[in-house]
């Protein structure tokens, strides 16, 4: 239940601030969770090479891990639950990182910004007040989808 809103995927700070990220949910895959900074309000990662934008797919994934702002919360049991410290600089904006493993052990990178997903498909949505969810199953790829984007959960305080 609640209301879901699609929002950029992207989140940005007008003040030095240390960001509470309370996770929850319920996913029998294993996953990591993070935010990585990003270059515009396009969700581009600016690396030595030049910036990257979100359809580069394995080199975006290459250069979210390079721009962590935060640890990776390991997400192994099935009830996930964790907390991640983010530290944000004034003017910055930065995106969340979902690595997850299938039944088939393969990962998969899932991100706030939909560009930068399988299809281009939108995985996290804005429940309102700070809560977001994510949908760890890609829709038309992986069996058991079911778009409830309740896999886990997170509050920014």
């Amino acid at each position: 239940g609640g209301n879901q809103t699609v929002f950029s995927g992207l989140w940005s700070a007008n003040d030095n601030l240390t960001l509470i990220c309370d996770i929850e949910g319920t996913s029998a895959n294993p996953a990591q969770l993070g935010f990585f900074e990003v270059d515009t309000l396009t969700g581009g990662i600016q690396t030595n090479a030049g910036l990257i934008t979100p359809s580069q797919n394995d080199n975006y994934k290459s250069a979210a891990l390079d721009n962590l702002i935060s640890p990776l919360a390991t997400l192994n049991s099935r009830n996930k639950s964790g907390t991640i410290e983010i530290e944000i600089e004034a003017g910055k904006s930065f995106g969340a990182l979902l690595l997850t493993k299938g039944e088939n052990g393969v990962e998969t990178a899932l991100y706030s910004i939909a560009g930068a997903n399988p299809d281009q498909g939108v995985q996290f949505l804005n429940f309102g007040g700070d809560y977001y969810g994510i949908e760890d199953l890609v829709q038309g790829r992986d069996s058991g989808y079911d778009g409830d984007f309740n896999d886990i959960t997170f509050y920014m305080s």
